[in-house]
């Protein structure tokens, strides 16, 4: 019948909320382009479902949500209706590609504005809190592309003001300084871990625990939520009173890495805690 089953509208610029299955016309769908047909080898041929079953699947989904540029896109649609499961081979090799070349920073960028981007207007909004974060500017496409959420270049790596701004939003100093914390946890194999353990979202606000660590450093720290902890007071600490961080976890006998460390305004830090021997610590509250 001339007509064709995809997401629309889906451009670069659309709201994923807005992008559902729709019929169109071939005419619609091409745009102006050729139409390419798929090569199967010996087993997706037997594995495939036959034609009459892929048009079913495809118009039992008009209408349907969820349009994901990475997990749920045109290609996964696709799959689905030839061989009932989801997969998209474009953006699995940019996403393998991030995490081989770019481990951890992502996850630091998502703790620092308490959520991951996944969508148009989450790499946006994050654009804009870096720029109001760190007084620099990177480009919404830019962090797309970083992120593997739109194709690039695979000559062509982030510049290095790139990864020194998203490090610098992240709470380090440099990507270099980022790049040495990461070697410092990673340099030695993996290991599971068995010490106790203290989450900070198991803790009500307001909550004081006293951390001790050699030689012989003391800091009471105030639980205000959201992970984040002022220092109430220090004993042979850097940290003074007055100073706020972000951490998720306490672990006894194991080093204590501090983020978002600043006060009165100050730039963000990283402050390490226990190099030898880890943190202690105490609820005093």
């Amino acid at each position: 019948q001339n007509k064709a089953c995809e997401y629309f509208p889906c451009h670069p610029n659309a709201d994923p909320e807005t992008i559902t299955v729709n019929e169109v016309s071939i005419e619609e769908f091409l745009k102006g382009r050729f139409a390419e047909v798929a090569e199967f080898d010996k087993k997706e041929l037997k594995r495939k479902n036959s034609p009459a079953k892929i048009i079913l699947n495809a118009r039992l989904s008009i209408g349907r949500k969820g349009y994901h540029i990475i997990h749920n896109n045109c290609e996964h649609f696709a799959y689905e209706c030839v061989f009932n499961e989801r997969k998209c081979e474009q953006t699995e090799g940019l996403r393998e590609k991030f995490s081989k070349d770019y481990p951890l920073i992502d996850v630091y960028v998502a703790d620092y504005s308490r959520k991951k981007p996944h969508v148009i207007h989450d790499f946006r909004d994050l654009s804009e809190a870096i720029v109001s974060t760190t007084n620099k500017s990177v480009s919404d496409t830019t962090l797309r592309r970083f992120w593997g959420y739109q194709e690039a270049d695979k000559n062509i790596s982030p510049s290095r003001y790139t990864l020194d701004t998203l490090a610098y939003y992240a709470g380090f100093k440099s990507w270099d300084d980022f790049c040495e914390y990461q070697n410092y946890f990673t340099e030695n194999n993996s290991e599971m871990i068995f010490n106790e353990y203290l989450h900070s979202t198991d803790l009500e606000i307001g909550y004081v625990v006293r951390l001790t660590w050699k030689p012989d450093r003391q800091m009471w720290v105030r639980y205000l939520g959201d992970n984040m902890w002022s220092v109430e007071k220090s004993v042979n600490g850097k940290l003074s009173e007055g100073y706020t961080f972000f951490c998720a976890t306490l672990i006894k006998h194991l080093p204590l890495v501090l983020t978002k460390v600043s006060k009165d305004g100050s730039n963000p830090i990283v402050y390490r805690c226990g190099t030898e021997g880890g943190i202690d610590y105490q609820l005093e509250q």
